[in-house]
């Protein structure tokens, strides 16, 4: 899934990740993916992991292709 951070005060995303998460028997949440996501642009410092409220999160699903063999 790929998740992007939206900067709430201009609408400009200001970074985008795709997220995996692993198969855990059922089927992971929005809160799931976005949770992820804030900690990547944490870490990455592109975020003030204080200011979340600042933010806001769109879901875009991203489609593997794997080809056959």
């Amino acid at each position: 899934m790929k998740v992007s951070i939206i900067e709430n005060d201009s609408g400009r995303v200001v970074k985008s990740y795709v997220i995996n998460l692993p198969d855990t028997h059922h089927t992971p949440s929005d809160d799931e993916y976005y949770s992820n996501a804030w900690q990547c642009a944490v870490e990455d410092g592109t975020v003030d992991e204080e200011d979340s409220s600042a933010y806001s999160f769109s879901l875009t699903p991203v489609s593997v292709y794997k080809p056959a063999l």
